[in-house]
């Protein structure tokens, strides 16, 4: 799959540090999206569904270790690979990032962007090639499934109480 076809999601909080990430990736043919905190970024995978994040850990709002989690709860986007990039580099660290479901744990002060960006090109060249397509038809999937729900809540209620349904 060509480099273009890939959606990237950069976390950072830190402005010079994601725009440079950012840069990076797109002159090497990769679609990106940028996150400045944790609830920004759940908002942003849920409505981009990346191919990949790449998530700091130390986020305003909502720390990274919280979103990797929500992400990893969340049906719809629980199978995207995560990265995460963090100056936090102690053993318990790494753990429990890779533990709640990081596919890889880079300190940042450690790698030079070039390996960072040979990191990212190796695991697309581990993903199926119809993971982007198995992500977001799993999310309309989701989606199909809970208004399925609430239609037939609302057939069930309007019988249950002799209210006509729309």
């Amino acid at each position: 799959m060509a480099k273009g076809k890939y959606k990237v999601l950069v976390v950072e909080d830190e402005v010079t540090l994601n725009q440079v990430y950012k840069n990076k990736l797109e002159s090497l043919g990769y679609e990106v999206m940028t996150a400045y905190d944790g609830e920004e970024a759940l908002e942003k995978v849920r409505a981009f569904i990346p191919d990949v994040v790449l998530l700091d850990l130390m986020l305003p709002k909502k720390s990274g270790y919280e979103v990797l989690t929500d992400i990893k709860k969340d049906e719809k986007i629980s199978n995207i690979p995560v990265m995460i990039l963090s100056n936090l580099g102690q053993d318990d660290d790494i753990k429990k990032g890779i533990d709640l479901g990081a596919i890889d744990f880079v300190v940042k002060s450690d790698i030079r962007l070039a390996d960072l960006m040979r990191k990212i090109e190796a695991i697309f060249s581990q993903l199926p090639k119809d993971t982007r397509l198995e992500l977001r038809e799993r999310s309309v999937l989701v989606e199909t499934r809970r208004v399925v729900s609430l239609h037939l809540t609302d057939e069930h209620n309007a019988l249950k109480y002799g209210i006509e349904s729309s």
